[in-house]
Parts: structure tokens; sequence; C-alpha cells
């Protein structure tokens, strides 16, 4: 049996919360990735428990708060759950990634309290042993996607997802498109509601994916979902402030050769478009999402590792 805590509980604590959702929401900094993992992974929880098999709550009064604890993100969460493990109440808290990027062994990602560290992928597992290089409670967790419908190759035109790049290389991109005659359809981070993102999917053959860097990143899983092969901009390196890490993957850390290519640079972008398109037939995104992250396949792993914790 085990909790999901998705807000803290306080009238307080929620009224900051609500808050800054509201203000993200305004600003135009608000998607609906974070929200979709959390209420998929209550669906499949649902469905899986309909066969005896898992007993768990969400966002219950604090008396029904089980002893084991998931916090799937946001720090006034997590913090509330760190008092609640303080008071004995909580015997055993695991925290999801997108909580907050550490910056060294004193934050709260590392606090003492917490007994599972869960990442999304392994780049970001290395760099927080960087950080703590005796760390022995980390362990890798990458959400899954909807299973939706197979996208047609056949149709010409080009997705070009922009979500941080330079200027120049996207320039760069959309002149090259254009004098080569070629269709194409330019959409940018937050943006765009979750339908109209998966009707532009099924409106191409292809995603052009443009961002500095990922820890797992579900547009990516979604268009993999749908069979759209992806040529990704990857620069191999992460930043954040003065702090740097690299990793050959830092762009698409899930990237295999099913899914498509990488390019480095603005000229490098051409000859690797022409290399992608012509073997575009030979990508199989969706026979490799359908094997590692579906739902329901990345909802079990979770269990597992919930129920990992019940023997300790």
């Amino acid at each position: 049996m085990f909790t999901i805590l998705t807000q803290p509980l306080s009238w307080r604590e929620r009224l900051v919360y609500w808050l800054k959702r509201h203000i993200k929401y305004i600003l135009g900094k608000n998607t609906y990735w974070p929200n979709s993992v959390i209420q998929s992974i209550i669906w499949w929880l649902a469905h899986i428990q309909n066969g005896g098999v898992v007993w768990y709550n969400i966002d219950p009064k604090e008396d029904d708060i089980y002893s084991i604890v998931f916090v799937p993100n946001g720090i006034e969460t997590l913090k509330y759950a760190l008092r609640l493990k303080k008071q004995w109440i909580i015997q055993s808290l695991i925290a999801w990634p997108n909580i907050s990027i550490p910056e060294n062994k004193n934050d709260i990602c590392f606090h003492p309290n917490i007994d599972t560290i869960l990442v999304p992928s392994e780049w970001v597992k290395d760099y927080f042993l960087s950080i703590n290089p005796q760390e022995t409670r980390i362990q890798v967790w990458a959400a899954g996607v909807d299973d939706m419908s197979r996208s047609l190759k056949n149709k010409p035109n080009i997705l070009v997802y922009k979500k941080n790049c330079p200027k120049e290389l996207f320039e760069h991109i959309i002149n090259f498109l254009t004098t080569k005659k070629i269709p194409y359809t330019p959409i940018g981070y937050g943006d765009f509601k979750k339908e109209d993102y998966i009707r532009n999917l099924k409106l191409s053959s292809a995603m052009v994916y443009l961002q500095e860097s990922e820890s797992q990143w579900l547009a990516l899983h979604e268009s993999w979902m749908a069979d759209i092969p992806t040529l990704v901009w990857n620069r191999w390196f992460w930043e954040y402030g003065a702090t740097q890490w690299y990793n050959e993957k830092i762009s698409a850390p899930y990237m295999t050769v099913e899914c498509g290519l990488f390019f480095q640079w603005p000229e490098d972008f051409n000859v690797k478009f022409t290399e992608f398109m012509l073997q575009l037939e030979k990508y199989s995104p969706r026979t490799y999402s359908l094997e590692n992250f579906t739902n329901e396949i990345t909802t079990r792993k979770l269990l597992q590792i919930i129920q990992g914790t019940w023997t300790k």
C-alpha cells in the first residue's frame, strides 16, 4: 500500500502551489507533460488494481497517508512529505526528478530523509553521482506515453519542433527546407495544446527536434509512438549556470538507431537531413516505443521500484 502526493495538503501550502501554477499558466510556461505523467500513472494503477494487486491512494487526508509515499513533482509537495517523514507518518519516501536540479550534495534532491531518488535517464544519474559520488539511493525511471495510432510516413510535411536553440540554427533549417521546397510546420515549446501537437504529428512524416538538452522529454517519445522518426540537434552538453555536463545523447537520452539521427551544426544538418530522409522508411520508432515506453510498461516498472521499498 502506498500514497501518491501531488500537492501539499495544508491550505496555506496549497494556496502557494496553485498560485505558482496559475502564474505559470498566465506567463505561458505551463505545459501538459508533467500532469499527463501523473494522470497516466493514476489511470494504470487503477487498471492494475482492478485485479486486486495494488492498493494506493492519492492526496488523502493526513490520517490516511500510507507509510510509503511517492512524490512525482513539486518542491512544496516534497517539503511537506519530508515534514511527515520527520513525524514518522511516512516511513519510506520516493521522489521523482522534476523536483529540482541539484547544484550540491546538500540540495533537497539529496535530503537524507528521501529513501529513493528517481531520475529519468542515465546521464542525469551520472550527473547526480558527480555531485555526490557516494549516493546509493538513485534509480532510473522513465515515464511512459499514450499508445496513439501510427502516422503514415508517406506524408510530405516535416514538423520542426523548436524548444530551445540558437536563432541562427532555426533560421538555417527553415531556409534549407524552403529552398528545397519541402513542406514544413514549425511549432514552439509552450505555444500549443496536446491535441495540436498530436494532430501535427499525424500530418507529418518526420520531425526535426531542436533543444539544447533533455533529461527524457515526452514529446520525443510521443513522436516515436506515432512512428515519426526524428532528426535531433545535439550539442553534446547540458548547461545550468556555470555547470556543464557532457553526454553523447544529451538532447535525446533514449534515442536509438530505430528512432532517427543526430546532427550537430547547421552545415551538418544539410548532410544529415538528406541521409535521414533517404532511409525514412527503415526507421521503426513505434516498435521501440511499444516495447519500452507505453504507460502500462513504465507504470509496472514504477510499481516494482515502490514494491522494492516494502522489503527494505
